[in-house]
């Protein structure tokens, strides 16, 4: 039984109903005894043995003395059933204060603990101890807090400098809430940049549009990313013939280029060409003749270039001229003999009818490449 009077809040004995003042209370007001037991509280009363046959209620009143008045005993029994139903109230009303606020609480509270030790995150704890600032796990959730900080900020140290995306990933999906996450996205999106650009396929760069825009990373890259996408896919409706000779075509110029044999750029270059990479438009012959005076003077081939000729898309014009991208690598050859490969270039090359090259230049994986 509760330690606590139902009625005022007092302090009680266990093996009573009310306090002491509620109970002189009870009994000077109702004339009810509630500081003994039932039993205790009962009043041996001596019925006559037969009532009278005439006479008042009032006579036989006066002649038998413990028989009160019926209005003076029906007055008491209101008065009795009333406190009965108040102390009914009143524990009910408690009962249900102790359930709603203590019973309960202790259960919400317990649930949301296990729910924070089943997650194990940064998060979990610190919405525990914003709910529970006084919480009977609160000192452990602080204690489970200050250990995933001390290891977040290690596992941060280790993988600052890795070229290892599925690190970074791994980092971003243990620790979303992370202070370190504007950090590792930067370098999550730059790693993903340089893998898309170093595979060069439409496919490779529709990936990290996707990544991005699933917030994956910050998609700095994104706008070069569409337009490398647009470069590379194939929308034009292909022609089998028209896309073996340009092929060829694209093929046999850079072997030609890579082995410094530019006798035989005359074979793929027409009559005038509009642009040949970084010059304005010259004629074929002024072209080789550059190209002759250029390579007598570094006979060995320094650049080797390597077109992805399955990866060519194109495109027709309605004069009959084509319009084509390739991806294409290079081989840079220092004098020490030293090779760099560099991939990422996209060709652009223009053909006349006749699939002879009318224009040529390149887009550069980046800014400085060579």
């Amino acid at each position: 039984m509760s330690r606590q009077c139902p009625l005022c809040g007092k302090e009680k004995r266990e093996s009573e109903l009310f306090c002491s003042d509620c109970s002189r209370k009870i009994k000077n007001e109702y004339e009810i005894d509630v500081s003994v037991s039932p039993q205790e509280n009962a009043v041996p009363v001596s019925l006559p043995a037969k009532l009278p046959e005439n006479g008042t209620n009032a006579e036989f009143a006066a002649e038998n003395p413990l028989m009160p008045p019926e209005k003076k005993n029906t007055g008491r029994k209101l008065k009795a059933a009333a406190l009965v139903i108040l102390i009914c109230s009143t524990i009910a009303v408690s009962g249900f204060y102790v359930y709603k606020n203590i019973v309960l609480a202790n259960n919400l509270e317990r649930s949301d603990w296990d729910v924070a030790v089943k997650e194990n995150t940064v998060d979990a704890y610190l919405s525990y101890i914003q709910k529970y600032p006084e919480g009977k796990h609160s000192d452990k959730a602080l204690e489970n807090l200050k250990t995933l900080k001390d290891s977040e900020a290690a596992l941060w140290e280790q993988i600052r400098n890795t070229d290892n995306t599925s690190e970074l990933q791994d980092f971003v999906r243990r620790y979303p809430q992370s202070a370190y996450n504007t950090l590792v996205r930067i370098r999550l999106d730059s790693l993903m940049w340089v893998a898309a650009v170093n595979t060069n396929t439409a496919q490779a760069y529709a990936d990290y549009i996707v990544m991005s825009e699933n917030a994956e990373f910050n998609g700095d890259y994104i706008i070069n990313a569409r337009q490398r996408f647009d470069m590379l896919r194939q929308d034009y409706p292909v022609n089998s013939e028209a896309l073996n000779a340009l092929r060829s075509t694209v093929d046999g110029f850079y072997i030609a280029l890579s082995n410094v044999d530019y006798n035989r750029l005359n074979e793929y270059l027409a009559p005038v060409v509009s642009r040949f990479f970084g010059s304005g438009t010259a004629s074929r012959e002024t072209i080789i003749r550059k190209l002759l005076i250029a390579g007598a003077k570094t006979p060995a081939p320094t650049i080797k270039f390597t077109p992805d000729i399955n990866a060519l898309v194109y495109e027709k014009n309605v004069n009959g001229s084509f319009i084509c991208n390739v991806p294409l690598s290079k081989r840079f050859v220092d004098t020490d003999s030293m090779a760099k490969d560099v991939s990422g270039y996209i060709a652009h090359i223009e053909t006349d009818t006749a699939f002879a090259i009318t224009q040529i230049y390149e887009d550069k994986p980046f800014v400085l490449a060579p």
